[in-house]
């Protein structure tokens, strides 16, 4: 993965999209190439993806997006614990928006 990392990474920004569609199928495998990608990239390329995920959070995003995206933020605890330490600020200010976006329900179920 080294020498498509930057790529992939460049077009997660399309898979987080993607994750929003209607059909469940999409979404699904959306899901699977978002989740993958940051499980399998490097702990040093956590800062530039972070970009991509904070603009999946906006509003005019659907909440499927906005949740992966949240999740995925979250998994970088497991694997890259430094990096994300290091963006926590950010981290912490775009967490702190995202309640106010979605029902109680979903908000619950995300994790």
């Amino acid at each position: 993965m080294p020498i498509a990392e930057p790529y992939l990474c460049a077009n997660l920004s399309f898979a987080l999209q993607a994750a929003g569609n209607k059909q469940a199928a999409v979404r699904a495998e959306a899901e699977k190439a978002v989740s993958q990608i940051c499980k399998n990239m490097s702990a040093n390329a956590v800062s530039e993806v972070l970009k991509y995920l904070f603009a999946a959070t906006d509003v005019e995003c659907n909440w499927q997006t906005r949740a992966l995206a949240l999740k995925m933020i979250a998994s970088f605890g497991d694997h890259a614990p430094e990096q994300l330490g290091f963006a926590l600020p950010e981290v912490i200010i775009t967490i702190t928006y995202f309640p106010i976006c979605v029902t109680k329900q979903r908000f619950f179920s995300i994790f």
